[in-house]
């Protein structure tokens, strides 16, 4: 049984049913569109124009705020194609079937990538994500015997959520209805130079996401590591944009006292908008794994996934309790503000430093 995990059961979902479709994968799509050029060109067009997916039994979301809009930007690649037009009604019902909806993407688009290319702040924002994907290229290729690679650490999206949803269609109207589950995870992929494989450690709760929840993950990982006899001396770490705070860069520090040779820390972040990492694929193979086994089988027990994550190849799961007691710390100012930074430092003696 896992510590605390299921507090309380939530209903089950009383919409499941065997009618609800089961939502397909792109390429499940694609090969099922491929007699016809228009719908051929809609399964390879979905491919930038949605790819935005919870990874669960939920809708995969277009980046169109309305039908109207989603199927106008579709016949302008139809006719950039000089390909047969698809009728408005068609290309709505195709797309709800497929459990494809539109959605308000504006909270995941990145402001400076749609500015003018002749805009200074435009070419200064593509000039950062070249550099930052350079480094952290250059870090994962070149790492030294006691160098461990944290190629990021992500969540589950819908961590407030749920990460589970049954979807019913009628006329090409998708409604979703959410199911019983709820979990955070927080994901780890470690590379370290005596072995080509990735390590993908998850680390399962209820908790509130906070730098609390980091803190009380780590000895799980160190356990991992531990495990596999990963010599660590220097740890360098990538993670998004949303994770820069000083309550979780302090929360890092617990590490030197759980492997007592680590020198240091380095922690980088990728530019706003451009964080999907390593880890962040590891969550999206965890759903669709999640999505194909329990799809229309009502309520999912936090228990059962987790021992169903478990049993994935590659995959380290652990977890947490829900309810995590917060912990003390030494507030620091940063000037002109931490966000400003991207790269700290810490030293097991001299703290946090920017680089």
């Amino acid at each position: 049984m896992i510590p605390q995990l299921m507090e309380k059961s939530a209903p089950a979902n009383r919409h499941a049913s065997a009618a609800c479709p089961k939502r397909a994968d792109l390429p499940d799509l694609q090969e099922q569109w491929k007699s016809e050029p228009s719908l051929s060109a809609l399964g390879v067009w979905l491919d930038t124009e949605a790819p935005v997916t919870s990874g669960t039994h939920g809708t995969r979301r277009l980046k169109f705020a309305s039908w109207k809009k989603a199927h106008a930007a579709f016949t302008k690649h139809l006719s950039d194609k000089k390909l047969p037009h698809l009728g408005y009604q068609r290309f709505r019902d195709t797309l709800g079937c497929a459990c494809i909806t539109p959605t308000d993407y504006s909270y995941f688009v990145c402001p400076y990538c749609i500015l003018s290319t002749d805009s200074l702040t435009f070419k200064a924002h593509r000039d950062a994500c070249q550099i930052t994907a350079d480094r952290y290229r250059s870090q994962k290729n070149s790492l030294r015997i006691g160098d461990l690679f944290v190629a990021d650490w992500a969540r589950f999206a819908e961590c407030k959520a749920t990460i589970a949803q049954v979807c019913s269609v009628t006329n090409g109207k998708v409604a979703a209805e959410h199911s019983a589950i709820s979990l955070s995870s927080l994901g780890f992929a470690l590379n370290y130079p005596t072995e080509s494989k990735t390590h993908f450690v998850n680390i399962f709760s209820q908790a509130m996401q906070t730098a609390a929840y980091i803190r009380s993950s780590l000895p799980n990982l160190v356990e991992c590591i531990k495990k596999y006899n990963i010599p660590v001396r220097n740890i360098k770490i990538w993670a998004d944009n949303g994770l820069r705070n000083y309550a979780i860069l302090h929360s890092w520090t617990a590490l030197f006292a759980l492997i007592p040779e680590l020198k240091g820390i380095e922690i980088n972040h990728f530019v706003p908008y451009h964080g999907h990492c390593t880890a962040d694929a590891n969550f999206g193979v965890l759903k669709r794994a999640l999505r194909d086994q329990f799809f229309d089988k009502g309520e999912i027990h936090p228990d059962t996934a987790i021992n169903f994550f478990k049993t994935l190849p590659h995959s380290h799961i652990s977890t947490i309790p829900s309810y995590i007691l917060p912990y003390q710390y030494e507030y620091r100012s940063w000037q002109p503000g931490i966000q400003s930074w991207r790269t700290f430092k810490i030293n097991r003696e001299a703290g946090i430093d920017i680089l």
